[in-house]
């Protein structure tokens, strides 16, 4: 059950932050590339371990560890930063504090026993004895202790990071997915038509304007995927990806853009017409229909140049202002 919300939908979140309360206890943000798979446990290994001591380090709690390895330094540092955020650790077991005092005891009772045996046979079975009992300890001493839950932590690469979505409720009970995070700088997905698809292609630049706020930015084409359908929001479309050339403000996440591609551009200002007032002819020449001041109509050719949103460069005897007939055949 939900015992605590610590975040708002939309809201940013910093490292080391609890994220919320699950039967009392905390959900918490680390920073790191690498995601949470496992229970992290004194003794344990490998690059995850690494990546938790680098970031108790980042918060302040510098482990004085950073091999890999779950040892003293790591509990010390992980004890200190549940405690910081107002919680108990949760050791390896229920009995470890009573595991180490037998242990403490039989080392005890095996370093008496070298010091009272006088027979060299039994002094030095009393000295194995001794050495077995401290391996033992160092043993349970290096397995028990704090561990970082799989449910209590999550890893992510860059802070802060934003709420995309919370479905948790103070009483609710746990269902995936309860919180959704997202870290990084700011990109833009957009859906292509199959017509603008075919035209847009990875590295063409692009202009976004966020109209609710009146701001502007620059960026360019990451990528065009295949086609994708939602059949429950009733589109489809080539999902494009833009990547900004400066990071965009924060308020902007989740919210609606407008996005302009450039495919091509002329080097000035040019004369178009609409793309349906062309024509060819049977030798392959463009023209267009001319309508003048009397009514009268002109077939005057062409050559056409880019074209776009419905719209074709021209260049040739039309000049600015003129008239041309558009979805009309000519003789």
């Amino acid at each position: 059950m939900v015992t605590g919300l610590k975040v708002k939908q939309g809201g940013l979140v910093e490292a080391g932050t609890v994220l919320l309360e699950v039967g009392g206890r905390p959900l918490f943000a680390l920073p790191g590339a690498k995601p949470a798979y496992r229970d992290l446990r004194p003794g344990y290994t490998g690059p995850d371990v690494a990546q938790l001591q680098a970031a108790l380090k980042a918060l302040g709690r510098d482990p004085q560890e950073s091999n890999g390895v779950f040892g003293e330094g790591t509990k010390r540092a992980l004890t200190t930063h549940y405690t910081a955020l107002g919680y108990l650790v949760i050791p390896t077991g229920p009995d470890d504090d009573k595991q180490l005092a037998a242990s403490d005891k039989q080392v005890l009772q095996a370093q008496r026993g070298v010091d009272d045996a006088t027979d060299p046979v039994l002094k030095a079975r009393a000295v194995e004895d001794l050495k077995e009992a401290k391996k033992s300890r160092e043993e349970l001493r290096q397995r028990t202790g704090p561990i970082l839950p799989m449910s209590e932590y999550v890893f992510l690469p860059s802070f802060p990071a934003r709420v995309e979505g919370l479905k948790a409720e103070i009483g609710g009970e746990v269902s995936a997915p309860l919180i959704t995070l997202s870290s990084g700088e700011l990109r833009v997905r957009s859906l292509l038509g199959q017509a603008q698809q075919a035209g847009v292609k990875p590295g063409m630049p692009v202009e976004i304007l966020a109209e609710t706020q009146g701001a502007t930015a620059r960026g360019a084409v990451t990528s065009v995927g295949e086609l994708q359908t939602d059949k429950a929001q009733g589109t489809s479309g080539y999902p494009m990806l833009i990547t900004p050339s400066t990071p965009l403000a924060a308020t902007l996440a989740g919210q609606n853009v407008r996005v302009t591609v450039t495919a091509a551009a002329t080097a000035g200002e040019v004369l178009v017409v609409p793309l349906s007032a062309l024509f060819a002819s049977a030798d392959g020449k463009v023209h267009v229909v001319r309508r003048g001041a009397d009514g009268a109509r002109e077939r005057l050719e062409v050559t056409a140049g880019m074209s776009a949103d419905g719209y074709v460069e021209v260049r040739g005897a039309l000049t600015p202002g003129d008239r041309v007939i558009i979805g009309v055949p000519t003789r």
